[in-house]
């Protein structure tokens, strides 16, 4: 959905966003009380549950909690937790943080680390999921293979490695934005791009980038080429002069929907009387967000009858609304 509120008048039109492709996977290593290794499974697939990829855009304690269970039962996406709980340990250790490749496919990835120490979650091991602070109500569940059989005087390291695709594709459209009352059909060219890596922990990572966006700005000039370009022209927002970025739906991050193996939320850019608005008087051609994941999206506008930019300045207000998606690999 997308409008300029001049004259308390709405067209709503979805602007979709790239899509942001996560896939999960854990090392689990058991360790005699003199720290050598007993048991290293390597790296396993593992599997983002419903609720999971909902709390992805919905609540910052997606991954709190680290439980292990004794069950081997099949995972299936509605399960919500290990299905014979053993215990639980709060809180995680990061461990490592990639920027993006240089090249397709663009990946980046985060390490932490759930510690079960000596005397903790004791007995077979055959399960694990990463959730939030209540114990066993897991974002994320994996079958532990070969199973570990844990001692009183053993420790448990399981290390959650999650890797992010960014969307390869460039989407194009029409919308409407309202100017002074009058809907004006715009061309919009929208598509993600490889920005720079934040500073945000592998859960941060996830609220950063689902739920918030981080130095919004406008800009004069059209997207950079490819995922690798970066828009040109005179900014307008950014530090010191934040746009606002918002949620659209329920507080505080705003309503998810999930459709099968992706989930989705719409949030708005918006800029007051006093900000937003481009010194060079050319008007808004391209709006941009940084996601703190190594990743960004941008959008651009050209105006249908003369190729024209959005005209903001100080007697105008504007809320542009887009939708992000995520999906489960």
């Amino acid at each position: 959905m997308s409008q300029i509120l001049s004259a308390n008048t709405e067209i709503p039109n979805i602007i979709r966003g790239p899509n942001i492709g996560i896939k999960g996977e854990i090392r689990a290593i058991l360790r005699n009380p003199d720290g050598s290794i007993a048991q290293d499974n390597g790296w396993q697939p593992n599997r983002i549950l419903n609720q999971g990829l909902t709390r992805m855009g919905d609540t910052a304690s997606w991954g709190n909690n680290g439980n292990v269970g004794s069950s081997s039962a099949a995972i299936v996406d509605t399960q919500t937790g290990c299905q014979s709980y053993l215990g639980n340990t709060f809180g995680s250790t990061f461990i490592e943080r990639t920027d993006p490749a240089v090249a397709p496919n663009y990946e980046a990835y985060h390490i932490a680390r759930w510690r079960f120490n000596a005397g903790v979650a004791t007995g077979t091991i055959r399960e694990f999921g990463i959730g939030t602070s209540t114990n066993n109500s897991c974002s994320t569940r994996v079958l532990v293979s070969p199973a570990m059989t844990k001692s009183a005087s053993q420790v448990l390291d399981i290390y959650y490695k999650m890797t992010m695709y960014p969307d390869l594709a460039t989407y194009t459209g029409t919308i409407d934005i309202v100017e002074d009352g009058v809907a004006v059909p715009y061309n919009v060219i929208s598509r993600g791009q490889v920005y720079h890596q934040g500073s945000k922990t592998i859960f941060n990572v996830i609220m950063g980038a689902l739920s918030g966006g981080s130095s919004p700005r406008f800009m004069d000039g059209n997207l950079g080429a490819g995922l690798t370009g970066y828009p040109s022209g005179t900014t307008a927002g950014g530090y010191p002069n934040y746009l606002t970025y918002g949620y659209i739906g329920a507080s505080p991050y705003g309503t998810v929907t999930r459709v099968g193996d992706t989930a989705y939320k719409d949030v708005y850019l918006a800029a007051n009387l006093d900000t937003g608005n481009i010194s060079s008087g050319l008007g808004i051609r391209s709006a941009f967000m940084d996601f703190d994941i190594g990743y960004a999206w941008g959008v651009q506008y050209n105006r249908v009858s003369d190729d024209g930019r959005i005209q903001k300045n100080n007697t105008r207000i504007i809320q542009l609304n887009f939708r992000h998606s995520w999906t489960r690999l």
